[in-house]
């Protein structure tokens, strides 16, 4: 269960151009920058979206509001 989760944070991060430093336990530490060379062509570089993380934890609890 516990690879299941940091796969999908792992899924999170990489939709959001943030690079994960490491997992200790069940703790999950990863930053994001202000500028990426792989954003060149796209807008300018935007907080990441804290929700999906939010949403993929409420999911795995079964607590997740129907949108």
């Amino acid at each position: 269960m516990a690879t299941e989760h940091l796969s999908s944070f792992d899924g999170i991060c990489a939709k959001h151009d943030v690079t994960k430093i490491k997992t200790i336990g069940d703790s999950y530490m990863a930053v994001a920058f202000g500028y990426s060379g792989r954003r060149r062509a796209r807008a300018p570089p935007r907080p990441v979206n804290k929700p999906d993380s939010t949403r993929h934890a409420e999911r795995s609890r079964g607590t997740a509001n129907s949108e």
